[in-house]
């Protein structure tokens, strides 16, 4: 019985294992009162599928009163001997509803990254935002 049983967890275990969708990582936060320049987390992404790195965010608040509701941010490969590597700015609209918004900058092979906020709303300083709600697929 006690053999049985280790077997149909192994089979299960297995099955689990094998049909698990085939995407490197992600990672789910949120911010508060960030500006221009504030950094997320790092993350490495192995490569292995070459999936996108994609951006998801959704419910953003804004410290500056305008029509524009949409906030920039920047790829960055984070390299320890060397300065760096910077990848485009890519803008993506986030009002203050559920709708979920996202962006992407492909595939960029294996490495540590992170982005920072180019511009909010428009604005390169002076403006903060708000999110219950990013993602980082990768």
């Amino acid at each position: 019985m006690v053999k049985r049983i280790g077997a149909v967890v192994a089979t299960v275990v297995m099955t689990v294992l094998l049909s698990a969708p085939a995407f490197a990582g992600s990672w789910t936060s949120h911010f508060a009162g960030w500006g221009i320049g504030d950094q997320s987390r790092n993350w490495t992404d192995s490569n292995s599928p070459s999936n996108s790195t994609v951006l998801s965010i959704k419910q953003c608040t804004y410290s500056v009163t305008t029509a524009e509701k949409w906030m920039a941010f920047r790829l960055y490969r984070d390299d320890f001997w060397t300065p760096d590597e910077t990848y485009e700015r890519k803008g993506v609209d986030c009002w203050a509803t559920s709708a979920v918004h996202t962006t992407s900058w492909g595939s960029k092979g294996k490495g540590d990254f992170f982005w920072r906020i180019a511009s909010i709303c428009g604005f390169e300083h002076n403006a903060f935002a708000d999110t219950p709600y990013v993602r980082m697929d990768y």
